[in-house]
């Protein structure tokens, strides 16, 4: 990807999401918590621990770490991410947006941790329908 299309979708991040970066700066909040494959993804390329241990663990790492492996994706080439240890073979490809956007919310939020969840978010939204229907009857 070159590094005007990076900007220009830098450009389009800040457009979308100026309204909750604004929120997310007022609140003075510093750890960003997720819990996507890219996310996965890098934390298990910043990580030095055994991949058994990162099995539906939450993993907590700093934004200097996951930056660095967001920047080093955004400027490899498809046969360099092929090669890459810890990167799943079906993210080669996609995994250069999702670190564009990782990197841009770091910076622009000014992020310092970073949680990576074993859940994802319809677990979330299943646990949250359940708990309301369990209400509903009760």
């Amino acid at each position: 990807i070159a590094i005007g299309e990076i900007s220009a979708l830098h450009r389009h991040f800040e457009q979308l999401l100026e309204p909750t970066i604004d929120q997310v700066l007022a609140l003075n909040i510093h750890t960003m918590i997720g819990s996507s494959g890219t996310l996965e993804n890098m934390a298990r390329m910043a990580s030095q621990m055994p991949l058994d241990v990162l099995v539906d663990k939450e993993l907590a790492l700093s934004a200097y770490e996951v930056e660095s492996v967001a920047r080093d994706l955004m400027f490899s080439d498809r046969s360099r991410r092929e090669k890459t240890e810890r990167l799943s073979a079906k993210r080669v490809d996609q995994i250069v947006a999702g670190a564009a956007l990782v990197a841009f919310l770091i910076d622009r939020m000014h992020i310092y941790r970073l949680r990576i969840s074993p859940f994802a978010l319809r677990e979330g939204v299943m646990v949250e329908y359940a708990a309301k229907q369990m209400a509903d009857t009760v």
